[in-house]
């Protein structure tokens, strides 16, 4: 295999870190575990999930290369990229993990993934950088407003 190749396998991989299915995953591991912050994960994930579907469904800004599935269900909102939905989702795990780990060693090991995850969205060209910066406000924004209505 080329550089280029294994560069873009391993950024596909990469893309699971923002996926709906992981993001719900941890969000039910961290009830089942009783994990604080799991009810200002889950509230932030609500409002930001509503604003990307509203901005996508309004602004209606095509990917930079077209790279969308026609087969997804979601398949109106999946063919518009503003915002990133990646993005928002990697960055509130993010601001997640910075509430509930004491490592240093793991806040680096998940800012690297939040990072590869930004990476991956620009170079496998499905979102433009804008896109990406706004879904990092945006769950900044709603993760910093269910702190202030929960806790």
């Amino acid at each position: 295999m080329k550089f280029k190749e294994i560069l873009i396998y391993l950024l596909n991989k990469f893309e699971v870190f923002g996926d709906i299915p992981f993001f719900f995953l941890i969000l039910v591991y961290s009830y089942f575990f009783n994990i604080k912050y799991s009810n200002v994960l889950f509230l932030s994930f609500i409002f930001s999930l509503s604003l990307i579907i509203t901005f996508r469904l309004l602004v209606k800004k095509k990917r930079p290369n077209n790279n969308y599935n026609k087969i997804n269900p979601f398949y109106l909102i999946d063919k518009n990229s503003f915002p990133s939905g990646h993005s928002t989702l990697a960055t509130l795990l993010f601001l997640y993990s910075l509430s509930i780990v004491n490592s240093i060693f793991l806040i680096y090991f998940n800012l690297l993934v939040l990072l590869l995850v930004f990476l991956s969205r620009k170079l496998l060209k499905k979102h433009t950088l804008i896109d990406i910066i706004s879904g990092i406000l945006i769950a900044y924004l709603f993760w910093n407003i269910s702190l202030i209505l929960i806790l």
